[in-house]
This record gives C-alpha cells, structure tokens and sequence, in this order.
C-alpha cells in the first residue's frame, strides 16, 4: 500500500502460503484484510520463531534441511526447543 516493491520476512519461510495469500489478493486489487487476519493469527503461533535460530530449527522440525547458525549467531537453545516443538505442532495441525 506504501509503495513499497518487496519485503523481508522470516515469518515468510514457514508462513509462505499465508504470505503468499496477502500478496495475492493484493496484486489482483482485492481486499487483502482475510489473508492478513489468517497471517497475523497463524503469526501469533510462530512469534518465537523470529530468531534466526529458532527459525533454523522450526524450519527442520518442518523437513526442511535444518542448518546450524554461523557466528556470532548460536543455535537454538535447548531450553527453548520443546517449546517450539509444541508450536510447529500446534501450527501443523491448523495446516492440516
């Protein structure tokens, strides 16, 4: 809407078909407030997604090729993985 000609965002790895769907609608001029409103609760899910590491990680608990994060980034921490576990599963059964 402001003109912008792209963006970068990481929600965008695993949110793609939801991503996709505000692009969509807007490109074809119609009203993308439903595919933000899906977007912005499916984001409500993955919000600790937003580290680099944390989304590495989700992204392997997806089957997508894990990787590990390069300096000065850390990888997830084990503390936080049976927390994101439970997410991607949460997110996996609103895809279903």
């Amino acid at each position: 809407k402001i003109g912008a000609a792209g963006a970068i965002t990481a929600n965008g790895n695993i949110l793609a078909r939801e991503t996709a769907a505000v692009v969509r609608s807007f490109r074809e001029g119609k009203d993308a407030s439903a595919a933000q409103a899906r977007l912005d609760a499916v984001h409500k899910i993955t919000g600790p997604f937003e580290s680099i590491s944390g989304m590495k990680y989700a992204l392997g608990l997806m089957g997508l090729r894990e990787s590990c994060c390069r300096p000065p980034l850390v990888d997830v921490a084990e503390s936080r993985k049976a927390e994101i576990k439970a997410l991607v599963a949460q997110w996996k059964q609103l895809n279903a």
